[in-house]
């Protein structure tokens, strides 16, 4: 294997201490517990909590930096937390694309029309590169287009966690996911997304307040959006 494609190929899930966690988010303990009893944390593969107790992943940082980006367009950082949750594969995907491009400019965009609420249909979800998602908003009609928008740059969201964890003193110096082209990459989400509905699931049936909200994915649309990213992404 030769040297470039080894780069991209180059990635170990990275677990931290809840202890590591917190120092790079500059969090108190009881203020990281505060913020999940009101529904404030979003964690990679729309989970609340980590999966194993007091060990949390890389990515989860990158989950957490994006709701601090997004609470700007909700205001509620409730309802930014529930967003990123839901649409994980969507900014795990072009944060993907981002580092095997090595660039920015590669977005997760969420737009609204004045007066809709989040949860209804007047939200408009893109992924993708700066240019083709501002393409794909100009060519809706006028009645649908959103007005008000906003959009994280995966690549910069990225180098920002980097910059926080080598404050903090922890080694975050690697990619935080695989390489689209790179097998893994596909089986991991489809993995988490099995466990991302199961866990819905079991929580409408126990009657938990935020399972009705929640949603569950549909697997061929999580398909579709990795073949158009590994479409569009640089060879």
């Amino acid at each position: 294997m030769t040297a470039e494609p080894f780069l991209r190929y180059c990635k170990k899930v990275k677990k931290l201490s809840r202890e590591q966690f917190l120092r790079v988010r500059k969090m108190s303990s009881k203020a990281l517990d505060v913020a999940r009893l009101r529904n404030q944390i979003a964690l990679v593969f729309g989970r609340q909590r980590p999966e194993k107790q007091g060990e949390y992943l890389d990515l989860d940082l990158i989950a957490m930096e994006i709701v601090d980006r997004l609470t700007r367009f909700f205001e509620d950082r409730k309802d930014a937390a529930e967003f990123v949750r839901a649409y994980w594969p969507q900014w795990l995907i072009t944060l993907a694309r981002a580092e095997d491009a090595r660039g920015d400019d590669y977005i997760f965009h969420v737009g609204a029309r004045p007066g809709r609420d989040w949860v209804s249909q007047g939200l408009v979800i893109r992924v993708g590169k700066f240019d083709e998602v501002l393409r794909e908003i100009a060519a809706m009609p006028a009645d649908r287009r959103p007005t008000h928008n906003f959009y994280v740059d995966l690549w910069r969201t990225a180098e920002q966690v980097r910059d926080d964890a080598k404050a903090a003193s922890v080694d975050l110096d690697d990619r935080f996911f695989y390489s689209l082209d790179d097998p893994r990459c596909e089986a991991i989400i489809h993995e988490e997304l099995r466990k991302h509905n199961d866990r819905i699931i079991r929580e409408r049936k126990a009657g938990k307040p935020r399972a009705a909200k929640a949603k569950t994915l549909v697997a061929a649309d999580v398909r579709t959006l990795i073949a158009e990213a590994r479409g569009a992404t640089p060879q």
